[in-house]
């Protein structure tokens, strides 16, 4: 009998084993899941450690962070080795962030979002350099699906300035996503 119950065992934990490696890989979640953009024409995937986040009271987005490296992240804890990253993030305490379009400068086109959002579109090419929109005011992020089940899809684009050196600017085109809720894309 204890030799039938090891035989078994053996068996369900090769049965196991298979169904952890053979159902989907790392690939397969990469290859489902995209968040990319031209940055001055340069077409540069972010899908490496994205994740979007977000919550908000009575199960509404209030707040959506969105971000993504386009190298895996190094295992040391030197700044210098943190690959480039894109982030994006959306504001709104009391509303309900949804399906729509943001601009940097407001004036949502769904009615069902307040005015009161804000939105930031941000690209650092090291940890130490920000481009961001605050002062071009040229950012657009659209949602065409968002959800805590299927993620969020959509697209952006806009002008990016160095907060540093005021004169450099990064134009971003052809920029989409779609990312799982609150998983990180490997």
């Amino acid at each position: 009998m204890k030799n039938i119950f090891k035989f078994l065992l053996g068996i369900f934990f090769l049965f196991s084993m298979l169904n952890c490696g053979g159902g989907s890989s790392d690939d397969d979640v990469d290859q489902k899941y995209y968040f990319k953009a031209k940055l001055n024409g340069t077409e540069i995937d972010f899908l490496h450690s994205a994740k979007l986040q977000g919550g908000g009271n009575d199960n509404r987005f209030e707040h959506i962070t969105l971000s993504g490296y386009d190298k895996k992240l190094p295992n040391s804890s030197n700044l210098n080795d943190v690959p480039p990253a894109f982030g994006i993030e959306i504001w709104n305490m009391g509303g309900n962030i949804g399906s729509g379009t943001y601009s940097q400068a407001g004036n949502p086109t769904d009615n069902n979002t307040p005015a009161s959002y804000s939105l930031s579109g941000e690209y650092h090419p090291t940890p130490f350099i920000q481009y961001d929109a605050k002062v071009t005011q040229d950012f657009v992020f659209t949602i065409t699906e968002l959800s805590k089940t299927d993620g969020i899809k959509g697209t952006f684009k806009g002008k990016l300035i160095s907060s540093q050196e005021p004169g450099k600017v990064i134009e971003v085109t052809e920029g989409e996503l779609y990312l799982p809720y609150d998983v990180m894309v490997p």
